[in-house]
C-alpha cells in the first residue's frame, strides 16, 4: 500500500480513539493555520536554500555545499520522532532508500530535536539514510517553514504524552515539506501541505528527481 493510504487508514483509525472535544481543537489548529496565509511565505520553486551545515546521529556533519557538489538532492523536514505521520513517512523513505541511490541522489531528513533524539529514532525505524539535528530550527526558518502552536493544541498533545521539545514557553513546529534541489541550491519542487497528516508519496518525489540526474 503506498504511503498516501497508509497514512490515511491511520488517521482514520486514530480519529476514533480520540474523543470530540480534542478531535476539535486539533481540526481547528489545522484550519487557522491554512486561513492565516501562512503557506504563502513557504519557500518556493526558484528559491535558493541558503548554505548549511548541521549535526548527524554519528557525530559527523552534514554540509549542504558538500552534497551539492554530487548532485541535486531532496531535504525531507519533519516534526520529530514523536509524531507518528512523520515515522510512517520515514520508514516509506527507507524502502526506497537504494533506488535514490542508485539514481545518484541524496536523502537528507531534518528535524527539530536534539542529536540524542535523532540517534534514537535511527535507531529504533531502523533508517540508514542521514538525519540532522537542528533543534533551533535555523534551516525550516529560513525557509520559512516554521510556525508556533496555539496553546490548546499544546494542552492536547501534553494530554495524549507527545514529547514534543519546547521552545521556552511554547513550542514551534516545521511545516513537514519535501524540496528537490538542483547543484545549485536552487528549490526545483517543493511539496507540502498544511494538513501535517498528509504527505507526499516518496515514490512520486523520486519519480521527479530523476529529471535532474
Amino acid at each position: 500500500m503506498a504511503l498516501v493510504d497508509d497514512l490515511l487508514f491511520y488517521n482514520q483509525r486514530a480519529r476514533e480513539r480520540i474523543d470530540t472535544e480534542t478531535l476539535a481543537v486539533m481540526d481547528r489548529a489545522t484550519q487557522l493555520l491554512k486561513d492565516s496565509g501562512f503557506g504563502e511565505g513557504i519557500v518556493k520553486v526558484g528559491d535558493k536554500v541558503p548554505s548549511f551545515e548541521l549535526d548527524l546521529s554519528d557525530g559527523s556533519k552534514f554540509y549542504l555545499e558538500d552534497a551539492l557538489s554530487k548532485g541535486p538532492g531532496v531535504i525531507k523536514f519533519y516534526r520529530g520522532g514523536w509524531c507518528p505521520y512523520c515515522n510512517m513517512e520515514l520508514q516509506s523513505y527507507q524502502q526506497l532508500i537504494h533506488k535514490f541511490e542508485e539514481q545518484g541522489l541524496w536523502l537528507l531528513a531534518i528535524a527539530p530535536e536534539e542529536i540524542d533524539r535523532i540517534g534514537a529514532t535511527i535507531q529504533k525505524r531502523e533508517l540508514t539514510f542521514p538525519i540532522a539535528a537542528d533543534p533551533s530550527q535555523s534551516v525550516a526558518r529560513s525557509l520559512n517553514l516554521v510556525f508556533s502552536l496555539p496553546k490548546d493544541l499544546i494542552d492536547v498533545y501534553e494530554k495524549l504524552g507527545l514529547d514534543i521539545m519546547r521552545t521556552g514557553e511554547g513550542i514551534e513546529l516545521p511545516v513537514p515539506a519535501t524540496l528537490i534541489v538542483n547543484r545549485d541550491s536552487t528549490v526545483v519542487a517543493n511539496f507540502f501541505d498544511l494538513d501535517y497528516t498528509k504527505r507526499k508519496d516518496p515514490s512520486a518525489i523520486l519519480e521527479a528527481a530523476r529529471a535532474l540526474v
